[in-house]
């Protein structure tokens, strides 16, 4: 018997699996700001990261994506640190347009509930849990940019709404998205862009202001290294006056895109006048990334 995949892969699959907006689902290798004609990409996380015992849940040592010559995302498989398939999603085309989309955990296949796709977009995802239907809907705008995403079910017996909705400039740049929960705005982002580079990220959050005021924005600047990627990010802190910094490294590949990828936490931006900055930043994140051409 097919098992279903409940709403909180969904939300999770609808809140995590996204591109140029963490809300905004990626389908192209070019949505990943992935260059050249790339067949596969896996990535590899560290050790540390799985350092997790939960016996209803198994990070992942490792995903694979997969696309085909057109550059469209087939698959999305996780692995554990021996091999083995921990979960799968897989895209279903026809003539390079999505016609559908199905699952797997544990290598065995599992339904995604109700999928409703309209000329290659995801319009809706509905499934049934053991508190009752669930639905993940979708809108567009006529260029097929996706406007709003709304969610909506059970939780512990309430029911709850959630809305993501978004904004663009000409040049289809992602200019600001808002997160309503049951009509009620919790927090807004507004992003600059210089020549569709992004800029400036100015974060309103409403959730933490007094009822009808308009809350300080948090902002974070961006700058940029020769390959187009984010060198530094220089924020506001959410605790006093000292600038907070990210730095990020990379290694590249022959085609320009990262191998290696890490970024230092630095608490405050004179810190990096110290040339032994390292010694005292914090590393947040590692990627490595095996690349495979057609």
């Amino acid at each position: 018997m097919k098992k279903i995949i409940t709403v909180s892969v969904i939300v999770l699959f609808a809140l995590i699996s996204f591109a140029q907006s963490e809300f905004m689902i990626s389908m192209t290798a070019s949505d990943f700001g992935i260059r050249g004609p790339v067949r596969t990409v896996k990535a590899v996380y560290p050790e540390d990261d799985m350092d997790f015992e939960d016996d209803e849940y198994i990070l992942p040592a490792y995903s694979v994506q997969t696309f085909d010559t057109a550059g469209n995302l087939i698959s999305e498989i996780s692995y554990d640190k021996d091999g083995n398939e921990i979960n799968a999603m897989l895209f279903n085309y026809e003539n390079g347009i999505l016609v559908s989309l199905t699952g797997r955990e544990g290598g065995v296949e599992q339904a995604i509930g109700e999928v409703v796709i309209e000329n290659g977009k995801i319009v809706s995802i509905t499934v049934d849990d053991i508190e009752g239907e669930s639905v993940v809907a979708m809108e567009y705008d006529e260029k097929g940019r996706l406007l709003a995403q709304r969610i909506s079910g059970m939780s512990e017996g309430m029911e709850m709404e959630f809305a993501i909705t978004f904004k663009y400039d000409d040049n289809d740049n992602l200019i600001e998205e808002a997160l309503e929960m049951m009509g009620m705005l919790l927090s807004k982002t507004v992003y600059v862009f210089e020549n569709n580079l992004k800029v400036e990220q100015l974060e309103y959050m409403y959730m933490f202001a007094e009822p009808g005021t308009e809350p300080d924005p948090i902002s974070s600047v961006f700058e940029y290294n020769e390959m187009g990627d984010v060198a530094r990010k220089i924020s506001d802190s959410y605790w006093g006056e000292e600038k907070e910094v990210s730095v990020f490294e990379y290694v590249y590949d022959s085609m320009g895109n990262y191998i290696y990828k890490v970024e230092f936490y630095v608490f405050s931006l004179e810190d990096l006048e110290d040339e032994n900055w390292k010694d005292s930043a914090m590393i947040m994140q590692e990627e490595t990334r095996e690349i495979e051409y057609y």
